[in-house]
């Protein structure tokens, strides 16, 4: 799971590499700016809490007669054998984390189970009314388009107005399919999970642990439709009744 620590890490380290070029005077050295106390605290702390995610305990580590499994600097991390849901490598795998669009896994999983892939989707305003920055795929309230397509979009570009979209279709209200998501995770055998919404946008009740996910996923990869939508690279959303143009 990347939690928004890992995230921010991330984003200090792409603006950290990015190069901007600029004329060299042999005459003069630019001085570099010391970092202030305050700012290597704030560095001292933040590898800190790197270290301490990273040197959590592997429990798997510990098994008798079990090979043992690298550190990684996930919080929470998990392999299982799908089929079988034998556990192989279990790293904190009962902590409550924030899914993000992970839980994206779980709206399709119910798409696929109780919609078909032909079903015309009618996309309504409710839809397109996200926090602003969703990632979205540029419906219009009105368009028309399949499950195969909301699918698509779901998956290939974790689009949130395709969830949206598949909820109320498959749900009849973002709600009833919220209540959906809950009942179909507890019948998996979920018990650290508690879904909100579809899409996963942060939501302080909107929580899942490791294990929990691989049940989910292990019940996923069991459909044809998803094996064939998630090794799709690119995707081209063909015309719909209000949009001429093809979408990428």
């Amino acid at each position: 799971f990347f939690n928004r620590l890992a995230v921010s890490l991330l984003a200090s380290v792409l603006c950290a590499s990015t190069l901007f070029a600029m004329p060299v005077d042999a005459k003069k050295t630019t001085k570099r700016r010391q970092p202030t106390q305050a700012e290597l605290a704030a560095a001292a702390a933040l590898q800190a809490a790197i270290d301490e995610r990273y040197n959590k305990e592997i429990e798997s580590n510990s098994w008798e007669n079990w090979p043992a499994g690298p550190q990684v600097y996930a919080e929470s991390a998990i392999v299982m054998e799908a089929s079988t849901g034998t556990i192989l490598y279990s790293k904190a795998i009962d902590e409550q984390h924030y899914p993000a669009s992970i839980t994206k896994i779980m709206t399709a999983m119910l798409a696929l189970k109780y919609g078909n892939m032909d079903d015309v989707v009618t996309i309504t305003q409710e839809n397109l009314n996200l926090e602003e920055g969703s990632q979205v795929c540029g419906f219009w309230a009105g368009d028309q388009v399949t499950m195969d397509q909301l699918l698509h979009c779901l998956l290939v570009y974790s689009a949130n107005d395709a969830a949206s979209a598949i909820a109320e279709h498959i749900g009849g209200s973002t709600d009833k399919f919220v209540e959906m998501m809950n009942s179909f995770a507890a019948e998996l055998g979920c018990t650290g999970t508690h879904f909100t919404n579809p899409h996963g946008l942060q939501d302080e009740n909107h929580y899942t642990t490791a294990y929990d996910m691989a049940l989910i996923a292990s019940a996923v990869y069991q459909k044809e439709d998803f094996q064939r939508i998630e090794q799709t690279l690119e995707y081209k959303l063909g015309k719909t009744n209000l949009v001429e143009e093809e979408r990428i």
